[in-house]
Order: structure tokens, then C-alpha cells, then sequence
């Protein structure tokens, strides 16, 4: 028995039938109807730009009372008001919601851009302080060095004039026991003789 070698028609124009057998039968002039993503909010809030439920149209002679009217739809779909008012109140809802929080997020944008400004500057000032720190233990330790250097020197000074008011006493006593010398000499010479 042979397989049954056509029974799907495919078309990429209205007016033309193509006639495939079904097992070459594919999806691709047709997958642009598969790669649309379902947007729901088109769907309940539709615009010209985005494709979704048609716009809604009241007739003037009818206040009150909404009416759908879709070219497929044929004569038109009456809505009650009790039935479109909680979606108008929804959207205006999602609406003012959308608002506030594009709102908030704009005011944490402007107080993060402040609060990195004030890092900034705070970085910037614990950095002066810092070196001002370091500035002032460098001059803590010159003025220390200073200060020991100059009892040094003093220290050094007083041992000088104490050498120096000491030195004629030394040489008077050296002058002295040069003579003691001397005469000690002679005696002795004296003695040797006799």
C-alpha cells in the first residue's frame, strides 16, 4: 500500500494552493505566527503601535456603555459598564503605580549620585588627613632629634670650659713636680759624691 502523498495545502499567498506531499510538509511559511512573544499588556491596554485587542469605541447616542468592534467581529459586542470600569480602574492603578515607582527609582538615582560624590570628597579628605598626620610625626621626630642634639652639644660645651678652667691648675701642679724632681736629682747627686 502506498503512503498517502498529499493532503496538506500550503500557501504564501492567499489566491495560490501549493499541494505538498505530507511527509515534506513543514512549519517555516508559517513560523512567523510562532516567534511573536504573548504580550499581555498589549492585550489589555492596546495602542496603534502595538498589535493587540482592537480599541474600544462608545458610540455617542450611548453614554455609559462601551462597545468592541473588530472587522472579524461583524455586528458590534456591547460591554456593561459594571464590567469595564474595574479594568479602567486597574490600568489607572498600574498606571499611577508605574509612575510612583519611576519616580523613587529617579530620586535613588540622584541621592546615590550624591552619596558618591560625598564618598569622594570623604575619601579625598581622610587622604589630606593622612598626610597631614604623616607631615606631623616627621616633624615630631626632626623636632626630638633637635632637641637631643642640642643637650649634646651642651653637654659637650661644659665639658670643654671644665677642660679648660682645669688646664692651668694641671700645669701648675706638672711645673711643680718638675722642680720636686729636679731637686730630688741634685740630692741625690750630692749623696753619690760623698
Amino acid at each position: 500500500m502506498k503512503p498517502q502523498t498529499h493532503s496538506i495545502i500550503c500557501s504564501s499567498s492567499p489566491k495560490t494552493l501549493t499541494m505538498k506531499p505530507w511527509y515534506l510538509y513543514t512549519l517555516e511559511e508559517d513560523q512567523h505566527l510562532y516567534d511573536q512573544e504573548f504580550d499581555l499588556e498589549a492585550l489589555l491596554n492596546p495602542t496603534p503601535s502595538r498589535p493587540g485587542v482592537q480599541t474600544h469605541s462608545t458610540p455617542p447616542s450611548e453614554p455609559g456603555v462601551q462597545t468592541h468592534s473588530t472587522p472579524d467581529e461583524g455586528p458590534l459586542v456591547l460591554t456593561p459598564p459594571e464590567e469595564a470600569a474595574p479594568v479602567t480602574q486597574l490600568r489607572q492603578q498600574l498606571q499611577r503605580a508605574r509612575t510612583q515607582l519611576r519616580d523613587q527609582k529617579r530620586v535613588i538615582r540622584e541621592k546615590d549620585s550624591v552619596l558618591e560624590k560625598v564618598n569622594v570628597a570623604l575619601l579625598k579628605k581622610e587622604q589630606q588627613v593622612k598626610e597631614q598626620s604623616r607631615a606631623h610625626t616627621e616633624m615630631r621626630v626632626l623636632y626630638n632629634t633637635a632637641v637631643s642634639d642640642k643637650a649634646q652639644l651642651k653637654q659637650e660645651l661644659t665639658n670643654t670650659k671644665r677642660v679648660l678652667r682645669e688646664t692651668p691648675q694641671k700645669e701648675q701642679d706638672t711645673a711643680d713636680t718638675r722642680v720636686t724632681l729636679q731637686k730630688k736629682d741634685k740630692q741625690l747627686e750630692e749623696h753619690l759624691r760623698l
